[in-house]
């Protein structure tokens, strides 16, 4: 079902991210995630834990219709930093890496006139710090009403 504001969206894909991210690692928890409207403080060096970050980069009106059944659609990029501690090889990344995939590959929000997700890369980005950094990107997009 098409979304009645970005807001709305973002909360879907929040919640999604958070009920599967729990469920990869259940029954132990899962490692920290960083949210762009929160001040929690960074992990201790030592830790693995990721960062989200979304950027809405396209709108446009997708349909042609009465109010309140136009159809806007939005695009954009998720980012999930993917930080593990320099000296674990890669091991620990790559476990990482895969849990945020299978948050994201063949997966929707809402069903299939939700939230699509598509095109999910991981990017290595190398030492940042006390960390090792692969962003992973994932493409989205959800139309609204109005």
């Amino acid at each position: 079902m098409p979304f009645a504001n970005i807001g709305a969206a973002r909360d879907a894909i929040s919640g999604h991210i958070n009920t599967v991210w729990a469920a990869e690692y259940a029954p132990s928890p899962a490692p920290f995630i960083a949210w762009p409207d929160t001040n929690a403080p960074t992990p201790k060096d030592n830790e693995t834990w990721i960062r989200v970050k979304w950027q809405h980069k396209v709108g446009y009106q997708a349909t042609i219709n009465t109010p309140q059944n136009r159809r806007f659609r939005e695009k954009g990029t998720i980012t999930v930093e993917v930080r593990s501690p320099i000296g674990d090889g890669l091991s620990a990344s790559d476990t990482l890496v895969n849990n945020v995939q299978a948050i994201f590959e063949g997966q929707n929000v809402g069903g299939t006139d939700g939230v699509i997700f598509r095109e999910v890369t991981p990017v290595e980005q190398g030492p940042d710090g006390a960390w090792f950094l692969v962003n992973v990107l994932v493409n989205f997009e959800y139309d609204r009403l109005r």
